[in-house]
């Protein structure tokens, strides 16, 4: 899949899961400004973060996300926590699947 694919999906999934889930408004105004800025990475890895903080449940596909993390290069360099991935490989295991 090319690289603009990939940024409108994820730009597509987490316009739609930002509408699903309670986060702090500062960390939901960056992820959007990340997005407006095409810092899709940063959107991605912040909006994942925010979610596994807040342990709350949501149904994602760990299949379509993880492909979509490997996408932007998440599975080799995180941009917030260097520790990302391990840490979304284990959510998305524990992750509801639909």
């Amino acid at each position: 899949m090319n690289q603009e694919k990939i940024f409108e999906r994820v730009e597509l999934f987490l316009e739609e899961k930002m509408k699903s889930i309670e986060i702090d408004e500062d960390a939901r105004s960056q992820i959007h400004l990340y997005l407006e800025n095409r810092e899709y990475e940063m959107a991605f890895e912040g909006f994942f973060i925010e979610l596994m903080n807040s342990r709350e449940k949501i149904e994602l596909d760990p299949q379509s996300c993880t492909a979509m993390a490997v996408g932007l290069g998440l599975d080799k360099e995180a941009v917030f926590d260097p520790d990302f991935w391990r840490k979304f490989q284990e959510f998305m295991g524990k992750s509801i699947r639909p």
